[in-house]
């Protein structure tokens, strides 16, 4: 019994036990199978990996230059490189673009990038160009014509790569300027964007344009304005009345007076001494008044105008002379052509040599003076302006040294200091004594030798009147 048992036991489990290892196959099977056809999908790149699936680019890109600048510097040359591209749809939008970077690449990629910004729209008519156009910019001029089908495009260097990638298949191109890469393309494109197909050239005419798309203006969404807080009334406090400031009782400073400065009798009588002294020794320039500039001026003049005259009359004179002696010596020469004795003839000769030679000397003596004459004249010119100046200037404005050589104290011999002592003892007498105010203080340093012995007589006049 355990026999039919147990091999009941496996009849039951076998047919489960093959099912599941069959579905286990079959299912290993099918995936190896998927992945298989998964990776035969996928392309393989070598060793990097898959490769992505690239956007279509709509454009076609022609580098047309490209420049190098170097830049020298201590550690060496630095190369920079500029990048001239062109690109195109080749269905009537052609683009410009440059670009600079360290490397080439990157000046191209950046050269494509500002040439995408710069597309612009080109008129064709068929392969070729509507109408005959020259394009210009700077010193780039380009002609462009069109021409029959089938011609091709008849362009060299820059102007090429710009209709080709317009798109036009039949074209004659002339560089008739510049023909530098750059100026060369904007001068085509300047010229294919100034191309007009006889639609555009009607709807010119007619005043058609094209309707712009109407714009859906934001709605305005107002904000509720919140609501303005109500001000409290404010209370008025009433004013007090301000209290009484004491005023600061100002506190006067008592000023000591300043001690007075006594002068000995020795002193006086050697001032007294000195004074007495200057005036006998400097009478004459103590008695002769202040000359004002224009006075000494005025005399200088004179002096000129008189010497002036005295040329001119010596001038004068000196002619007088030469002319007499001329004529005495002419008369002699005649009567030594009538005598007919030998000696007497060479004596008349003789004398008229010597008269011509004191007229000869009267004449030089006439232009020394005429010379005199004329520096005379010169220096009375000379004095006039002087005097004129000296009209306008006040002599109390003149400092010391200026008014001592007007005053005569440059004759005074003494000492300036000498003076300025016994003038000193001579103002403190005043100040004892109590005389006037300008005495008390005159300025002694801007007076004059003059002016000092007279500063001094002045105050002893006073004091013996007192």
């Amino acid at each position: 019994m355990a026999e039919i048992t147990q091999a009941n036991k496996i009849a039951n489990i076998a047919p489960n036990a093959v099912l599941k290892s069959n579905n286990t196959n079959s299912s290993n099977n099918t995936s190896s199978d998927n992945k298989r056809s998964f990776n035969n999908n996928k392309k393989r790149d070598g060793n990097k990996g898959f490769k992505r699936e690239r956007e279509e680019n709509p454009y076609t890109e022609k580098v047309v230059a490209i420049n190098r600048v170097t830049k020298v510097t201590k550690g060496g040359r630095r190369f920079r490189f500029g990048a001239v591209v062109v690109i195109g749809d080749k269905k009537g939008n052609v683009g410009l673009g440059t670009g600079k970077a360290n490397e080439v690449p990157d000046a191209i990629k950046k050269a494509i990038k500002n040439a995408r910004k710069s597309l612009v729209e080109v008129s064709i008519v068929g392969t070729t160009v509507p109408h005959e156009i020259i394009g210009h910019f700077g010193s780039g001029r380009v002609l462009i014509k069109p021409a029959v089908k089938g011609k091709g495009v008849i362009a060299g260097g820059p102007a090429r790569a710009v209709i080709e990638c317009a798109g036009i298949g039949d074209v004659y191109v002339k560089s008739l300027g510049s023909n530098t890469p750059i100026n060369m393309i904007r001068a085509t494109i300047d010229g294919l964007s100034q191309m007009l197909t006889a639609e555009k050239i009607l709807m010119l005419r007619q005043g058609i344009k094209p309707a712009p798309k109407p714009v859906a203006k934001p709605v305005e969404v107002k904000k509720a304005e919140a609501p303005k807080p109500v001000a409290k009334p404010v209370e008025v406090k009433k004013a007090e009345a301000p209290k009484p400031v004491a005023k600061p009782v100002e506190v006067k400073k008592v000023v000591a007076p300043k001690p007075v400065e006594t002068v000995t009798k020795a002193e006086q009588s050697e001032a007294s001494k000195f004074l007495k002294e200057m005036e006998k020794k400097y009478a004459e320039e103590l008695a002769a008044k202040t000359q004002s500039p224009s006075a000494a001026d005025m005399e200088a003049k004179k002096a000129a105008e008189a010497k002036a005259k005295e040329a001119a009359k010596k001038e004068t004179e000196s002619k007088k002379e030469a002319e007499k002696k001329l004529a005495e010596a002419k008369k002699i020469q005649e009567k030594a052509k009538s005598e007919t004795d030998v000696k007497a003839k060479e004596a008349a000769k003789k004398e008229a040599e010597k008269l011509k030679a004191e007229a000869e000397k009267a004449k030089a003596a006439a232009k020394k003076e005429a010379e005199a004459k004329k520096n005379a004249e010169k220096a009375a010119a000379e004095a006039a302006k002087k005097v004129e100046a000296a009209k306008k200037i006040n002599v109390k404005e003149l400092s010391a040294d200026e008014r001592s050589k007007l005053d005569g104290s440059a004759s005074i011999k003494e000492k300036r200091s000498d003076l300025q002592k016994h003038s000193n003892t001579t103002r403190k007498m005043a100040i004892e004594n109590k005389l006037s105010a300008k005495l008390q203080k005159a300025n002694l340093r801007d007076m004059t030798k003059k002016e000092l012995i007279i500063y001094m007589r002045s105050i002893s006049e006073e004091m013996s009147k007192k």
